[in-house]
């Protein structure tokens, strides 16, 4: 039986991804069109009131906006759904809502906050608030933050709502705000510069990681008894000494004003190598007369040498005999002793050679057969 192509149900997984590209934030939505509170007809005609700080006034516009209603809809579902199980809110949230709250975020309310509501709904929270053993005020902001709270770990399951989908969340906005440049262009550009400095730092710390292990590797060659951990710290106490050394010699030279050859007498007297100032001086006249560039005149004089010794070896290897292949005779091993002693030496070397050879004869099974 073949599938239905147009089966929703089949192809509900099947979903592109591309659409949401461009919408890197991820937007919650509730849809609470069939929500109790949403279908009452009756008449808000009574009134609840509490006192808000301003993360909690903050909170109820998040929900207000999670749930897609306005802001006293927002409250009387927070309400309803308190109500289903209030013994789990005081349990769980209570520490944030009640009047001597200490916890961040929840001090300080001077923000006055009214909810208007049907009767029944009010007599339902008092009632509530009664059986808890709080006040109204804080049956209000209790049940603001535990909805707010479970809605954001997915801890509270609504009545009657459903979950709207964030490609449906973002067709909605480009239809209410068309021809709308975007507003997340500098975000997005601010976004991949953080993700390259990321990866820079990485490669950066890869790459002194890598140096730090060759170092200690180099190390461990030269001190076979050190563990790897010791040759760490030893290396890591030596660029610090090497460290604070330079620090001193560039302190010293921005104070005494020095040039570069009392830059370098100084460095040679510091090394640790117990130098006299007169060793130390040829020390540092020797390498700053490396360091220096050649002049011109020296350059061309260096250019002719090198072509001079060009044309020798071109010479030389024009004029050189031609490789021979005969033989270098063996040096006579015998000179200088008698006819008998010669004699003597090749026998015995005659009969090593032939027990050499019997040997590799049975080795090999060469008169398996004979035998």
């Amino acid at each position: 039986m073949k599938n239905n192509p147009i089966d929703k149900n089949r192809q509900k997984f099947n979903k592109s991804t591309s659409a949401l590209s461009n919408w890197p934030f991820r937007a919650a939505r509730k849809d609470v069109s069939k929500h109790p509170v949403m279908k009452s007809k009756e008449a808000c005609s009574n009134r609840m009131v509490t006192m808000f700080s301003q993360q909690e006034e903050l909170i109820v516009v998040g929900l207000s906006n999670h749930l897609q209603c306005d802001k006293r809809e927002a409250l009387r579902v927070a309400l309803h759904e308190l109500c289903l199980d209030p013994k789990a809110a005081l349990d769980k949230c209570y520490v944030y809502a009640k009047s001597t709250s200490k916890e961040q975020g929840h001090t300080s309310r001077d923000r006055k906050g009214t909810l208007s509501l049907p009767k029944a709904e009010k007599e339902l929270a008092q009632k509530t608030a009664k059986q808890l053993e709080i006040t109204d005020k804080e049956l209000i902001r209790l049940a603001v933050i535990t909805v707010s709270l479970g809605l954001n770990d997915d801890s509270i399951k609504l009545t009657n709502t459903k979950n709207v989908s964030e490609l449906k969340v973002m067709r909605d906005w480009s239809r209410s705000n068309p021809n709308k440049e975007s507003s997340i262009k500098p975000l997005l550009i601010a976004q991949q510069k953080g993700i390259e400095k990321a990866e820079q730092e990485r490669d950066e710390r890869r790459r002194d990681t890598e140096i730090r292990n060759k170092n200690i590797r180099e190390y461990l060659k030269c001190n076979p008894g050190l563990s790897w951990e010791a040759a760490r710290i030893d290396l890591e106490e030596g660029l610090d000494q090497h460290d604070a050394l330079e620090q001193l010699i560039s302190q010293e030279v921005e104070k005494e004003s020095l040039n570069k050859l009392e830059e370098k007498i100084l460095r040679y007297q510091l090394s640790g190598w117990d130098l006299t100032d007169e060793e130390a001086r040829q020390a540092a006249e020797i390498e700053l007369k490396e360091e220096t560039p050649l002049t011109e005149e020296e350059t061309e004089q260096l250019e002719r040498e090198l072509e001079e010794m060009l044309m020798e070896k071109h010479e030389y290897e024009k004029n050189k005999p031609a490789k021979s292949n005969r033989k270098i005779p063996h040096p006579l091993k015998y000179k200088g002793r008698s006819m008998d002693e010669q004699l003597k030496d090749i026998d015995e070397r005659r009969e090593e050679i032939i027990k050499a050879q019997l040997r590799r004869y049975r080795i090999e099974g060469f008169f398996d057969d004979l035998l």
